[in-house]
């Protein structure tokens, strides 16, 4: 089941009532969504289905009015419809079916990410097996992630050896089945084949104190929690949710700035953003004769607040020293009764009383879930092209505790980083029978911040590489270039070979990581060869056969080449070296070709006079900070028909040079204009009055790299050079021709 909407639906129309047009780009603000699902049984149906939207809507209306607010569609709260039947002749008295869908975004014609979906079913059940949903999704990636959620605590296991007593866990494996990602929440264990981990699970604790500010300015909210076990201090907490039991039944959530050690084995849990430990001041403003337990307030209790919520929470009145347990709110949000035959006039309650409403105070109990994620970094146990080098299993871990944790291993040595910290060498716990090392990281390594952790780390390895590799050598047709990350030649011939030379000064080079792109297609086979000695691992030469990779293309047609090379050595932070070195294809000169710049024009139209050249100024003509010495410059000029007409022209009778069929040129704006100018530039054929248009540019303004042109002018008796601006003025628009020339 697919939904789709489109953001650009919700424009406003204008105030007589006509719909603007489509206010994004075409293909913007199409969100789609892609249900999949999985029952049960036969006996429930998914009979339809709609996505929930909101959206807001800011409408003008006649006479300087507008309106504003929320669009919902009220048939959509539920995504789903479902059938449930327990058919003819059954003697259950109940029916329970579970539902499984997943919702997929997707672009305009993209098929699912999700090649399957497949229902687990647990081996073993601590708890109801009903209340227990696994996923097993085959990914298109090739990798495969397994899914699992449980309604209650309690530990599941499944058939492939997969445990957990998670509330929600998540592993992702590869397609060997290797472990790529481990997650879980509520939980203290999770293992997958040789993989384990084993954490505290929940922090829970019970209120002994409220520290808040009833005076509605919020200066300070903390909660004095005497813990049930030992819980993580600092900001190691912060931003992570507290759950509260309250007096009304139900729980609470707020976020956590940070947690503090307060004395006699407390603690201070200080709320994120102080946030208000009750829910309002109100006054009475009348209480109900016939309803002695019933008052309305001088404003909404709440505004916004519709449903019961709040029975079971607290109205105190400080100032008579009197509390009550509110029974319910009614639709108008304004009057609310109390629990028991109680009289507000009998307690000495009336109008103009202040109360607040809590449902927060001591004795209540808290929980902070425990978190935990891990995931795969790197290559595992993987080696070079030669099998030389035997690389760590490399794992980054974050929890909100501390962790223990079991991983293959060759032995029991650990090398650990918490954050931007150094390396450590720990010592684990090594199983040799089983080939498996366990590793305790204590909370204060895990607070705050990702910890990385190398297993069986080779001797070779230095981990203290904080640099990439460096280049020490470029060689084009063996003439040496100066080194630089960007290296833009201008025109050279074409060259037939490019050599490269890196080295790293603490790892070897990963051969695996040299990627070279030519014209920004990866190339390599027998165009590209890597060369290392097992002398000197530390450098690598790359030489890249230009010639033979460009080939097919003909020799005097004009081209621009790019050349991108990134590589990167073996350390444990990975930061590649990247080279990029571009040219222009310098055609050689026909032995018969002559430049424009040479002959007699025999007319031109020019802003300021037709150049030769130079450029506008007078100077040398530069484009891209290349140098021309040859080339003409057309400065277009508004004609008989106004500034908007701006054009240039330059025409040459060729007659005086006969036999040449090609009109070759470097066009663009000269690099005087900067970020300015606008033209396009048209090579055209023919005679006075009626011009055959050979060539025409695209819109070329200052910041744009030049072109390199070759027209085909045989069998033409007149040539033109025809410029016109780009319809912003005739401001900067320095049109240049460099190196145009007849061959």
């Amino acid at each position: 089941m697919t939904w789709r909407t489109d953001c650009a639906a919700y424009a406003p129309f204008d105030t007589a009532g006509q719909k603007p047009p489509r206010p994004l780009p075409e293909g913007v603000g199409i969100a789609q969504l892609r249900l999949l699902g999985l029952r049960t049984d036969e006996r429930t149906t998914l009979l339809s289905g709609k996505g929930p939207w909101v959206a807001w809507m800011s409408q003008p209306l006649p006479k300087g009015k507008s309106v504003n607010g929320n669009v919902g569609f009220r048939d959509a709260w539920d995504y789903v419809i479902e059938s449930r039947t327990l058919g003819e002749g059954s003697e259950a008295e109940t029916l329970k079916s579970t539902y499984l869908h997943i919702m997929e975004g997707f672009r305009e014609g993209e098929s699912s990410v999700i090649k399957k979906v497949e229902r687990l079913v647990p081996a073993e059940s601590s708890g109801p097996r009903e209340d227990v949903v696994a996923l097993k999704l085959e990914m298109a990636g090739g990798h495969t992630d397994t899914i699992i959620f449980q309604a209650g605590p309690g530990e599941v296991r499944f058939p492939d050896g997969l445990r957990t007593d998670a509330r929600y866990a998540l592993v992702r494996r590869d397609a060997d089945g290797e472990l790529l990602e481990a997650n879980m929440v509520r939980g203290t264990t999770l293992e997958c084949g040789e993989f384990l981990v084993e954490t505290s699970g929940d922090f829970a604790g019970t209120i002994v104190d409220l520290i808040g500010d009833l005076t509605g300015t919020r200066k300070e909210t903390a909660l004095i929690v005497r813990p049930e076990g030992k819980w993580p201090l600092g900001l190691a907490m912060a931003g992570k949710p507290i759950s509260i039991d309250v007096v009304s039944g139900h729980k609470e959530a707020y976020d956590i700035a940070k947690v503090t050690e307060f004395g006699e084995g407390l603690l201070r849990v200080d709320l994120a953003k102080h946030a208000p430990l009750t829910m309002g001041w109100y006054q009475v403003a009348a209480l109900d004769e016939e309803k002695p337990n019933r008052l309305r307030s001088n404003r909404q209790l709440w505004a916004g607040i519709n449903s019961p919520w709040w029975s079971g929470a607290y109205a105190w009145f400080p100032e008579k020293n009197k509390r009550y347990t509110i029974e319910k709110t009614h639709p108008d949000r304004k009057m609310m009764d109390v629990v028991g035959e109680v009289s507000f006039e009998a307690e000495g309650i009336e109008p103009g009383d202040w109360f607040t409403i809590y449902a927060i105070e001591p004795g209540q109990t808290v929980t902070v879930a425990g978190d935990f994620a891990l995931w795969r970094e790197g290559d595992s146990r993987g080696a070079d092209s030669g099998r030389r080098w035997t690389l760590p299993m490399r794992y980054c871990m974050r929890a909100t505790g501390a962790a223990s944790v079991t991983v293959p291993a060759q032995h029991g040595d650990f090398w650990c980083r918490g954050g931007e910290g150094d390396w450590q060498k720990m010592k684990g716990v090594f199983d040799s029978k089983r080939r498996v090392a366990t590793l305790t990281v204590p909370a204060n390594e895990t607070a705050e911040q990702t910890v990385w952790l190398l297993a069986d780390k080779p001797d070779w390895l230095a981990l203290r590489d904080s640099g990439p590799p460096q280049i020490t050598k470029v060689l084009l047709d063996d003439k040496p270039l100066e080194v630089q990350a960007e290296m833009a030649l201008g025109r050279i011939l074409p060259p037939e070979k490019l050599v490269i030379e890196a080295r790293d000064e603490h790892n070897p080079i990963d051969e695996r990581s040299i990627r070279v792109s030519l014209d920004g297609k990866p190339i390599g086979g027998n165009l590209v060869s890597v060369k290392t000695t097992p002398q000197e691992p530390k450098s690598v030469t790359i030489e890249v056969a230009l010639g033979r990779a460009l080939a097919e293309e003909p020799k005097d047609q004009p081209g621009r080449h790019s050349v991108t090379l990134t590589l990167d050595d073996m350390a444990v932070d990975q930061q590649n070296t990247s080279l990029a070195l571009s040219y222009r294809k310098l055609i050689p000169l026909a032995e018969n070709a002559v430049y424009l710049s040479d002959l007699r024009e025999v007319r031109s139209f020019v802003h300021g006079a037709l150049r030769k050249d130079t450029d506008y100024y007078g100077k040398l003509l530069t484009m891209d900070g290349e140098v021309y010495d040859k080339g003409l410059h057309t400065h277009p000029e508004p004609g008989v028909d106004g500034p908007d007409a701006a054009y240039a022209e330059v025409i040459y009778d060729l007659a005086e040079v006969p036999g040449r069929k090609t009109l070759r040129a470097v066009v663009g704006i000269d690099d005087t204009a900067g970020a300015n100018g606008s033209c396009v530039f048209k090579v055209q054929v023919g005679t006075d009055g009626k011009w055959e248009t050979r060539y025409t540019s695209p819109l070329l303004r200052g910041p744009d790299e030049a072109i390199e042109i070759a027209v085909d002018i045989s069998g033409a008796r007149m040539r033109r050079l025809y410029c016109t601006g780009g319809g912003d003025g005739i401001g900067h628009d320095h049109a240049a021709w460099a190196d145009v020339r007849l061959e």
